[in-house]
């Protein structure tokens, strides 16, 4: 069904096709429910009962959304830095990256309103953390930027994946977060994963 097309009251954004050639996921937030369809090319689909901002709304209010596009933006990032660190030394690569994205995280900070009032409202507690989660970053940046130098992309991406793993562990001995056997098994298909896709 083409884009915008109404039919029965419904909105259809792109063509929605069937898996293996697309993979169909439903959202659900604030009480909606939408349809995306994740295909392997440059077409995303949302068929939406209400209109189009409403569904944009909803969408880009679902953490679903945003961890997808983090994916894909990530693997994005093996890429290309796996091109831009030929040649170069690993650790001005990752500062060059590091001035890169303080410059462009700003300009998105004050282009959805933040302010220089904003950090008055940080406390102590918000600084302490913030200032270990970058060094944390930093440090993580620098590492994988020598393993992107020493190694294929196609290998090292998998194994700086077990990221998720390790947060996941962190998150249930540190924050007291409970997991269903379900997602324990999820980690250990990904720990798997990464190693079978390391040999």
């Amino acid at each position: 069904m083409p884009v915008g097309l109404r039919k029965s009251n419904t909105l259809v954004i792109g063509h929605p096709i069937n898996f293996p050639y697309g993979v169909k996921a439903s959202l659900r937030s604030g009480g909606q429910k939408a349809i995306v369809y994740l295909l392997p090319c440059d077409c995303i689909g949302a068929r939406f009962g209400a209109d189009w901002p409403h569904a944009m709304k909803t969408l880009l209010g679902n953490w679903l959304a945003w961890a997808m596009l983090s994916a894909l933006f990530a693997a994005a990032t093996a890429i290309l830095a796996k091109i831009g660190v030929a040649g170069i030394n690993s650790n001005l690569a990752t500062a060059i990256r590091t001035v890169v994205v303080v410059f462009f995280t700003l300009a998105i900070a004050y282009g959805t309103g933040v302010t220089t009032g904003s950090l008055r409202q940080l406390s102590g507690l918000n600084w302490t953390f913030l200032i270990l989660s970058g060094m944390a970053t930093g440090l993580s940046w620098l590492c994988y930027f020598r393993a992107l130098q020493l190694g294929p992309a196609s290998r090292v991406a998998p194994v700086d994946k077990l990221s998720v793993v390790f947060a996941v562990l962190a998150a249930v001995l540190l924050l007291g977060e409970k997991l269903s056997w379900v997602q324990w098994l999820g980690a250990a298909f990904i720990t798997g994963g990464a190693v079978l896709m390391a040999l």
